[in-house]
């Protein structure tokens, strides 16, 4: 409507100013005098009136700015023109866009707090796994202390000829029992280590408890035992405790 309006009243001014000018040349000379005044009138008037709304719409003095882009420039830098192609006008576009705003600031802030969950979750990852490795180390070196008091063990059978028998003269044994003591407690067979000492101070082992521990050990393995009076550790044994207590570590 605007845009009729507009040519409308400059096709009224062109004519107004083309009969004028004729009029006033002497080109059309059927025109009354009054009347080719009253047109210079109105030509002056429709001059002026145009200054003066030209005048009113455009500010001269102040600096000159670059007029800024249009949507649809705006609409291809930002990499939306396959999408807009489907939008009746570009501003109803842009407008939808934008009130999407709020729903991607919620998303964002969601998107923040899972990463920084996520972040959490990896630093306690990481010390868990540098629990494990340490927990790892110490097992290493608690399996290497084992196998130092099975070579021990050793040592001792081979010293009484290949087998010891924990029933004959046991308080000249002392040193075997408390390294049996050790490996049965490495084994974990040993439930309460206080019930293997006559005394509190635990200088005195009480040899008929770990004698005991033995032989059910060896029971639950449907190994025999000769009697009370024979009750033999042998270099066999020793395979049965490092077996034992690799099946106890592996879980």
């Amino acid at each position: 409507m605007k845009e009729a309006l507009f040519w409308i009243f400059i096709a009224i001014f062109s004519l107004t100013a083309i009969i004028t000018l004729l009029g006033i040349t002497g080109v059309i000379k059927t025109i009354k005098e009054h009347y080719l005044n009253a047109l210079f009138t109105a030509l002056i008037l429709e001059v002026v009136a145009a200054v003066v709304l030209l005048f009113q719409s455009t500010n001269f003095l102040s600096p000159n700015t670059e007029e800024g882009p249009c949507l649809e420039e705006v609409i291809t830098r930002a990499g939306l023109a396959a999408k807009v192609s489907d939008a009746a006008d570009p501003s109803d576009f842009l407008v939808e866009q934008l009130k999407r705003l709020p729903l991607l600031d919620q998303s964002n802030g969601s998107v923040q707090q899972l990463t920084t969950q996520l972040k959490e979750q990896d630093s306690i990852l990481a010390v868990q796994k540098a629990e494990i490795k340490e927990l790892e180390t110490e097992l290493q070196q608690l399996g290497q202390q084992f196998y130092t008091k099975i070579t021990r063990l050793r040592n001792y059978i081979s010293q009484y000829g290949g087998f010891i028998n924990l029933a004959w003269r046991a308080e000249e044994k002392n040193r075997v029992y408390q390294l049996l003591i050790e490996i049965f407690g490495d084994m974990g067979l040993v439930q309460e280590e206080a019930k293997l000492y006559l005394d509190e101070g635990r200088s005195q082992i009480n040899y008929k408890a770990v004698q005991k521990i033995y032989k059910a050990y060896k029971a639950d393995l449907k190994q025999p035992v000769d009697g009370n009076t024979k009750v033999y550790v042998g270099e066999y044994d020793t395979i049965l405790f490092i077996r034992t207590y690799l099946n106890q570590t592996s879980y």
